[in-house]
């Protein structure tokens, strides 16, 4: 009888196991899941430290406009508005990220530049390949206000580091 239930399913439409093959499946499956495994951390290290450069990017910014629209004044003020800026972004420590702030004219142009490093570490030792990387970001902006006689900054130069 059951042979002849097992004629009226089309072949194609049989469990595995009645063509001999039960751990195919299984073994293909052992072999494939450590390589799929190692490529996805591998993406996860790597879009850590391109979310950390743009964050650094987005913060050197940050800090450069804030000292030309007056939000913050001061070296540290500038620093701490960096800081900030950096802790937006999860997973990341931005209290060791030095911050080197410096004003002057170029030009007939007074700009403020804002210079900001990180130390990105990778999740996994990765054999051969660099575990440390410092990602650095400079941002220059330039005033387009007018300058008025005697108020412009020669040169200032800032640093806020905390090593």
């Amino acid at each position: 009888m059951r042979s002849t239930l097992l004629s009226l399913i089309p072949r194609w439409r049989r469990w595995p196991t009645e063509r001999g093959e039960a751990g195919q499946s299984l073994v293909e499956f052992a072999l494939a899941l450590p390589i799929v495994a190692l490529v996805r951390l591998g993406g996860v290290d790597l879009s850590r430290g391109y979310a950390i450069q743009i964050a650094l990017q987005n913060a050197a910014r940050g800090g450069a406009e804030a000292a030309l629209i007056g939000t913050a004044s001061t070296g540290s003020a500038i620093a701490t508005y960096v800081r900030n800026e950096l802790a937006g972004t999860p997973g990341n420590d931005p209290s060791p990220a030095p911050v080197i702030i410096s004003r002057g004219t170029e030009s007939g142009g007074c700009f403020v530049t804002v210079r900001v490093w990180y130390t990105h570490r990778t999740l996994v030792a990765w054999p051969g390949i660099p575990n440390v990387a410092r990602i650095d970001r400079t941002t220059k902006v330039r005033d387009f206000r007018p300058v008025v006689a005697g108020d412009a900054d020669d040169s200032e130069d800032s640093q806020d580091s905390q090593d």
